[in-house]
C-alpha cells in the first residue's frame, strides 16, 4: 500500500558493496547520471545508474565527499 503514496526511487545497499562511483554530465539536458559500481556477495561487479535532475555543483560535491569516505573506509 505504501507504493501508492511513495515512489520506489531508492536503493538500500551495504556500504561494503560500494567499489567505485562516477558522475556523467549529459549534453543538452539538465540531468546528471550517478553510476555506482557495487560488488555482490558472489564477487561480481554490478553497475547501477541513477538519473539526478537539477543537481548543483555543491550537492554533487557533498555526494562525492560521502561516497569517497565510504570507499576509503572499505579499503
Amino acid at each position: 500500500i505504501t507504493s501508492i503514496f511513495y515512489n520506489d526511487d531508492y536503493i538500500d545497499i551495504s556500504h561494503l558493496m560500494l567499489q567505485e562511483y562516477q558522475f556523467f554530465n549529459r549534453p543538452y539536458t539538465i540531468n546528471r547520471t550517478l553510476m555506482l559500481k557495487l560488488k555482490t556477495d558472489g564477487g561480481k561487479i554490478v553497475a547501477k545508474r541513477f538519473t539526478l535532475s537539477f543537481l548543483g555543483e555543491k550537492e554533487q560535491n557533498r555526494i562525492s565527499n560521502v561516497l569517497n569516505q565510504i570507499i576509503e573506509h572499505n579499503s
